[in-house]
């Protein structure tokens, strides 16, 4: 009988030993999972946080555009008024020395 609950003995300290095993690594795992949990909000905030930047920089790329457009056009516009003012000043010049000419010739 003594042999007996040796045995017995043995069977639950190793059962204990096994079972105190498997909480600790159920503990770990547990904190593992906590710790991969935590870096998914992270990460996920942060790609809320992208997506934002995501959507000023697209919105700013158009305001660029609209930008340069519009420079575009106040440069083309510039080109066409001086071409114009300096037909003007000729043709104005020509008008001129014809009108000086007929003046002192006749």
């Amino acid at each position: 009988m003594n042999t007996e609950q040796q045995q017995e003995n043995r069977r639950e300290s190793t059962s204990q030993e096994t079972s105190g095993g498997d909480e600790k690594q159920t503990a770990q795992l547990r904190n593992t999972i906590k710790d991969l949990n935590e870096k998914l909000e992270t990460l996920k905030l942060k790609r809320a946080e992208d997506r934002e930047k995501l959507r000023e920089f697209e919105k700013l790329k158009l305001q660029n555009q609209q930008v340069y457009d519009v420079d575009l056009k106040i440069n083309l516009c510039i080109h066409i008024f001086s071409n114009l003012f300096k037909f003007i000043f000729i043709s104005s010049c020509k008008t001129s020395k014809k009108k000086l000419r007929r003046k002192y010739l006749i």
